[in-house]
């Protein structure tokens, strides 16, 4: 494979994904493309997707369902999202929580109109109510912390909370039924030819988060 002349390729993608998914595969794509300067920009989805439009990233990771125009989004995978609970939490001795469980949590929300929050709010609506919301904030880091406090429950991505020295003080569980996806894409604006080294990191990308979060291998329910 010749190598790669050198430039620069921008990728969008949302701060959990960045975090928890990302690092091993961008240091891979550094290590064999030395040449090509990396930039990642963070953003919610909608900030994202303009970022394509307006070609201030090359390609950026969204969550779906989405239809853009003059757009090509490739689906890359789903990632089970779960309810999040403090160790010491009554409910959080149960193996599984029902949905009437719900009703008894106050939750700590992502903020309003963000993509996140708006599946959290549609999974809810299908159980017939809404959340309880104690805050809203904007980093899961912080809503980790807020939890491990005693503050309230949460919705996480199970990958941000699979490891056990992150997640300690914290109990994660799945809710009876079909379990709550967020589904990934890559966009990229739709046009014929793109550049080499946008190409190979696309498919790295695809390659890596294609099974990302699988539900069939089930979270951890202690961590």
């Amino acid at each position: 494979m010749s190598a790669l002349k050198r430039g620069t390729v921008r990728l969008g993608v949302g701060a959990t994904t960045l975090t928890y998914r990302l690092p091993r595969i961008l240091g891979e794509y550094n290590r064999r493309f030395p040449q090509i300067e990396l930039v990642v920009v963070t953003g919610t989805t909608e900030f994202l997707l303009e970022s394509v439009r307006g070609h201030q990233v090359d390609l950026a990771i969204v969550m779906l369902p989405r239809e853009e125009t003059g757009m090509r989004i490739t689906p890359l995978g789903t990632e089970e999202l779960v309810i999040v609970l403090n160790h010491n939490h009554p409910l959080a001795r149960k193996s599984i929580l029902m949905p009437e469980d719900l009703r008894k949590l106050r939750f700590i929300l992502y903020e309003k109109k963000t993509k996140m929050q708006n599946l959290i709010d549609s999974y809810f609506q299908t159980l017939g109510f809404a959340p309880k919301a104690a805050m809203e904030v904007e980093s899961i880091e912080a809503m980790k912390s807020l939890v491990r406090a005693g503050l309230g429950a949460s919705v996480l991505p199970l990958c941000a909370v699979s490891d056990k020295a992150l997640a300690a003080r914290l109990r994660v569980l799945r809710v009876k039924g079909a379990p709550l996806l967020r589904h990934l894409g890559l966009a990229m604006l739709d046009t014929a030819m793109q550049p080499r080294a946008i190409k190979e990191l696309a498919a790295r990308l695809t390659a890596a988060l294609g099974n990302t979060g699988s539900p069939a291998a089930g979270p951890r329910d202690t961590l």
